[in-house]
């Protein structure tokens, strides 16, 4: 019986740190109210996994930072070399409907994961991405001038 009170006090522990991270990340974002946000598959230049549920997708020119949020963790994301976006519903483009989805793919199987939220991060929100998963995640802009 106590061994039992134990993994269930164990289990709501891992469910309430899960919620923290969710609301932590979600509150990176805060200027943004809306998180249903689209970009162009061929538009697409690259990504960093941040945890199993949350990725950074940079868009056009690889200067426009996206925040995409998974419907369903993907534990293997972080390690994953390579990735596969999924348009649902043949439009184009990368969105939180239309049955968008991401894929890990795997020697045997494959792991998918609808897209629930896809939300354009501005500096603010890059920052607080950098200092919450300590990564750094900003893109230099060209070649600073020099003063000679």
């Amino acid at each position: 019986m106590k061994r039992s009170i134990q993994t269930i006090a164990l289990a709501a522990a891992l469910l309430l740190a899960g919620t923290a991270s969710v609301a932590s990340t979600n509150a990176a974002v805060k200027g943004r109210e809306n998180d249903s946000d689209c970009l162009f598959f061929r538009s697409i230049h690259d990504w960093r996994a941040l945890d199993s549920t949350h990725m950074i997708v940079w868009g056009p020119g690889s200067r426009t930072p996206y925040l995409v949020t998974l419907s369903f963790p993907l534990n293997d994301m972080r390690y994953a070399w390579r990735l596969a976006f999924i348009d649902g519903n043949r439009d184009g483009t990368l969105c939180s409907y239309g049955r968008d989805a991401v894929v890990v793919p795997d020697r045997f199987t494959s792991w998918r994961s609808s897209i629930r939220g896809i939300s354009r991060l501005d500096d603010e929100g890059i920052a607080a991405l950098e200092a919450q998963y300590d990564v750094k995640l900003r893109r230099d802009r060209g070649k600073a001038a020099t003063a000679g």
